[in-house]
């Protein structure tokens, strides 16, 4: 069983991807077709990129009446979102690739029906993927990249030179 707040971060998610979807997809009907449905596929593929590196970095939450095992950690900062792994990276590149592929790629492009996009087009669909998605980078789970109080230089194992 997942727990009650982790559910309720995806279902949000899914539905602001949702909606960033059908309104990139309708305010890019002017350009035909082909464009918004390309515009629109740009903005999902981009939001299941970020929404990857976001739920891999989120902390674990253990179910309810369940302690946190030594899986459980802490988002202690940006840099939780950028896997080490190189496997992570291949994979995650070639998911990314495979849009502007099928776009570029006439026989595909035809096939699919989707038109290719121009800088303003990714630009938007970037956009309108990271308000969907990233939010819960500075919302939810993750406090140290809210306004907290810093602890000391000295506690921190600094101190003043």
């Amino acid at each position: 069983m997942l727990p009650a707040r982790a559910v309720l971060r995806s279902t949000l998610s899914g539905l602001l991807l949702s909606a960033a979807v059908f309104g990139v997809y309708g305010a890019s009907l002017r350009r035909g077709t082909d464009h918004a449905r390309g515009a629109a596929l740009a903005t999902l593929l981009i939001g299941y990129q970020i929404l990857v590196l976001v739920e891999r970095a989120a902390p674990v939450e253990p179910a309810p009446g369940v302690s946190p095992g030594p899986s459980a950690h802490s988002f202690s900062g940006l840099s939780d979102l950028w896997p080490a792994s190189l496997r992570f990276w291949v994979v995650w590149i070639a998911a990314a690739s495979s849009l502007p592929v099928l776009m570029y790629t006439p026989a595909a492009a035809t096939w699919m029906r989707v038109g290719p996009l121009d800088a303003i087009s990714w630009l938007v669909a970037l956009g309108a993927a990271t308000l969907a998605v990233g939010w819960r980078v500075l919302v939810l789970g993750w406090p140290q990249l809210r306004h907290t109080p810093r602890a000391a230089p000295a506690a921190m194992g600094g101190g003043t030179k």
